[in-house]
């Protein structure tokens, strides 16, 4: 009995968590007949957008390279005039960090997941943190 009450509580947590994370069908809709910049989307539909595209060939993501690389340019960019004028201690630390184009959406996919509320460049600002660190 104790197993099948442990059982339920976690289908409804997960089954909630999911809800949370999936956009409503209205949300969609709003966003694909006037879709925004992916850095100013909700976190919500660049997670929709970046699983739709999953079992695509990687050169065919175009959200995913889209989400990396934007964000491995605002790092880069921000790092680069943290250090002027020579450039050295924050553009060393970005590097030393490895920040690929899959590196940055894999971090951005993470933190869309956890934070559907959010928009991508919160995230992006997260990983510049870390790269920084």
């Amino acid at each position: 009995m104790r197993t099948a009450v442990a059982g339920f509580i976690a289908l409804f947590f997960l089954s909630s968590l999911y809800a949370q994370n999936t956009p409503m069908p209205d949300e969609v809709s709003k966003w694909q007949k006037n879709p925004q910049p992916l850095e100013t989307t909700s976190c919500k539909i660049i997670t929709w957008l970046l699983d739709k595209e999953a079992d695509q060939d990687t050169s065919l993501r175009k959200i995913h390279l889209a989400l990396g690389w934007w964000g491995r340019g605002f790092v880069e960019g921000a790092a680069y005039t943290i250090d002027l004028p020579d450039q050295t201690k924050a553009m060393k630390k970005v590097t030393e960090f490895g920040l690929t184009v899959d590196v940055v959406t894999a971090h951005l996919a993470a933190y869309c997941r956890s934070n559907p509320g959010d928009t991508p460049i919160d995230g992006v600002q997260q990983l510049l943190l870390k790269a920084l660190k």
